[in-house]
């Protein structure tokens, strides 16, 4: 019982939330929305769509922007119920009980772990009180970001029957938190102008640049800066000496800068290209400290030793304080194109986020009040499935999107994720 309970944690610690979309459109069109973002939702994907022409009234005002997600790289629901709750019994306390591992199971569980091991990533992008006025746009907006790996050989050890074995291995992550002062403008700089595009001549009607610029207030900061892990197993017992050092701040103060490109072509198409992030840098100043942690039995340990030992005895942290240090947060890039073809939309767009490509490719059609979205994307080596709905009047909008990362049902799917705006104009 107690693998089952340790898988389990396992898959809840390591549970992604990779949310890079704040809207439900832009989530039902996987992220592809640099081209497309009007209003206050371009404060936060391209700051010189705000110049570009668009149907919204002058003055926009966006009540919330927000979203959430779960799951990993390896695990589904069904794998869950198969291992964890499929029996059909139930225990004395009415939990559902989970099958025992044969080890043709643990097989399959260790197959299901890419060898690179199993992935954290986590970012959570809410925007409140965001709002534009013609070209001009501002917002309060919180970030989130976590990323860092397990190693598959931790999965083995916790499958692993009480016998002569070692094992080794790192673990890695960054976590961070910071809230962003938002002030944006775009700017119309080229006019019903003939251009060369790919070797091709066309009329650009708007070309705009953008800039979002950023006061950053730093929630938070955790970085695993070194780590050795061994654990020793017998046939009697273990013994597990390791050591991890962790960089760690509670407050800090920084500057951001975004830049975009927009534009609208003759034939219809709209183009964007935003760059986050140059620069963005965070200085820690406040409770800056990198905290080592050390633990040792000194010899193995007995099984039916564990009951009378008090792990905190063997535990050792010692704290440096640290006057402050800098963080330079990662440059993102994002290039994006969409077309309108009467009640129909399709776009396209690539990206390269926090060290990742992306890929994403959708539409959508619209019905009067209502518009329905729907896209195929990759990232992070995995297909996902995305879809929205959207009322769209023009001084009242409401969306709500969904996504299923490897595949199409909610059972066999490895990360389910949500999100939702809402937006006023006058």
């Amino acid at each position: 019982m107690y693998k089952k309970i340790i898988i389990l944690i396992l898959m809840i610690l390591f549970c992604i939330s990779n949310l890079n979309a704040q809207h439900g459109i832009s989530m039902g069109l996987g992220n592809a929305y640099t081209a497309l973002a009007r209003g206050p939702e371009a404060i936060f994907w391209n700051p010189a769509n705000l110049a570009l022409s668009n149907n919204l009234p002058k003055f926009n005002f966006n009540m919330y922007s927000l979203g959430a997600n779960f799951g990993n790289n390896a695990f589904d629901i069904d794998f869950y119920d198969e291992y964890l709750t499929g029996t059909g019994q139930k225990d004395a306390d009415g939990n559902k009980i989970g099958k025992t591992l044969t080890d043709n199971d643990k097989k399959d569980i260790l197959s299901r772990i890419p060898d690179s091991g199993l992935e954290l990533m986590g970012k959570v992008d809410v925007s409140v009180l965001g709002f534009s006025y013609k070209n001009y746009g501002a917002s309060i907006e919180f970030n989130m970001f976590t990323e860092g790996t397990l190693p598959k050989n931790a999965f083995e050890l916790a499958l692993t029957e009480i016998g002569q074995k070692d094992y080794s291995f790192n673990v890695d992550g960054t976590g961070f938190g910071v809230v962003r002062f938002n002030f944006s403008y775009g700017k119309i700089i080229l006019k019903d102008s003939m251009r060369k595009i790919f070797n091709k001549q066309f009329k650009v009607k708007e070309l705009a640049v953008g800039w979002t610029f950023s006061y950053l207030k730093g929630l938070g900061y955790a970085k695993v800066t070194e780590s050795d892990v061994n654990v020793n197993i017998t046939s009697t017992g273990f013994n597990a000496p390791s050591r991890i050092a962790v960089k760690l701040a509670e407050f800090g103060n920084g500057i951001g800068l975004d830049f975009g490109v927009g534009a609208l072509l003759e034939n219809g198409w709209r183009l964007g290209m935003a760059f986050d992030n140059i620069p963005g840098i965070i200085r820690w100043s406040s409770g800056a400290k990198e905290s080592i942690s050390t633990f040792d039995f000194k010899r193995q340990i007995y099984i039916n030793e564990l009951e009378d030992i008090e792990i905190d005895e063997y535990k050792k942290t010692i704290d440096k304080n640290l006057s402050s240090f800098t963080q330079t947060l990662p440059l993102n890039i994002r290039l994006g194109a969409a077309k309108y073809f009467k009640n129909y939309m399709g776009n396209i767009e690539v990206a390269r986020e926090y060290g990742h490509t992306r890929f994403a490719l959708g539409g959508g059609i619209g019905l009067r009040y209502f518009e329905i979205y729907t896209s195929y994307g990759r990232t992070r080596g995995g297909n996902y499935f995305s879809g929205a709905l959207a009322f769209n009047h023009r001084h009242f909008y409401w969306d709500i999107g969904v996504r299923n990362r490897g595949a199409l049902t909610m059972g066999s799917s490895e990360e389910f994720a949500f999100a939702s705006s809402l937006r006023f104009g006058w």
